[in-house]
């Protein structure tokens, strides 16, 4: 049985939002139900909109609504609003993001109560669904896309395509600040499973060192061995390979100047 409205001010209606290129995603949590370019509100209920981009930085805009709000990837945003008329109204894309930008348009639509939940309705019973898979292929770049409509929606999408790790096996920025604070510890998908030390091993950093001990570590890149690499540290030399000289620039046609 579709789930029904909720109307009242303490009961704000959520879209999460995802600026695609060329497109957009409203995804409605309450509903499980999304859609590509056509977005739908109950007039006089509360919208909250969680927003976020796969790619670049966009920028979501309806004039008859609310103000212009960026979204960026890997990040989250917000704006509340609420649309007080009934009517269709246009949205679009207020940030340039590429080719398909100018195509980056949409209606929404402000609905009485028993309006929205027809098209709430509507969406379900025409069936399919908007899992991580069906993503990585809208996610592709594609411009002036139809609408689109998904009866069901993976509960976690949203926030994994904030985290950046909807293709599976991919760590999330999360987990990935979590390893950080443990030490950089080993972890599965970084690095082919390897973290940049030893599991459980934090090296002991050099202010906290006696001086015998610095340069000893597990983690201590040792000096260039002068006899077993070649070069020299003698200033001038060509054959210099530790970087101690800078060999002037010269102009065409030019003296090349005497170093040493």
């Amino acid at each position: 049985t579709p789930q029904q409205i909720k109307g009242g001010a303490g009961n704000p209606l959520e879209v999460d939002v995802v600026a695609l290129d060329w497109k957009w995603l409203f995804i409605y949590p309450e509903y499980g139900i999304a859609t590509v370019n056509e977005l739908a509100a109950p007039v006089d209920r509360p919208i909250k909109f969680k927003l976020t981009s796969s790619s670049v930085m966009n920028a979501f805009y309806i004039p008859a609504l609310a103000g212009m709000i960026y979204s960026m990837p890997g990040m989250e945003t917000t704006l509340h609003a609420v649309i007080n008329k009934p009517g269709t109204y246009e949205g679009f894309s207020s940030n340039y993001s590429g080719a398909g930008f100018s195509g980056m348009r949409f209606r929404f639509y402000g609905r009485s109560n028993a309006g929205f939940q027809a098209w709430v309705d509507r969406i379900k019973s025409g069936g399919g669904g908007l899992d991580r898979a069906k993503y990585q292929q809208l996610v592709k770049p594609t411009e002036k896309v139809p609408v689109m409509r998904f009866g069901a929606v993976d509960p976690g999408l949203f926030k994994a395509i904030v985290e950046q790790c909807v293709a599976a096996g991919k760590p999330c920025m999360s987990d990935l600040m979590a390893h950080d604070t443990k030490g950089g510890m080993t972890m599965p998908g970084v690095n082919g499973g390897h973290g940049p030390q030893e599991s459980g091993v934090r090296p002991e950093g050099a202010l906290l060192k006696d001086g015998d001990e610095k340069g000893s570590g597990k983690h201590w890149s040792a000096p260039a061995d002068i006899k077993r690499d070649g070069g020299t540290r003698t200033p001038g030399q060509p054959d210099n390979r530790d970087h101690t000289m800078l060999a002037p620039h010269t102009l065409p046609g030019s003296r090349p100047v005497a170093v040493g």
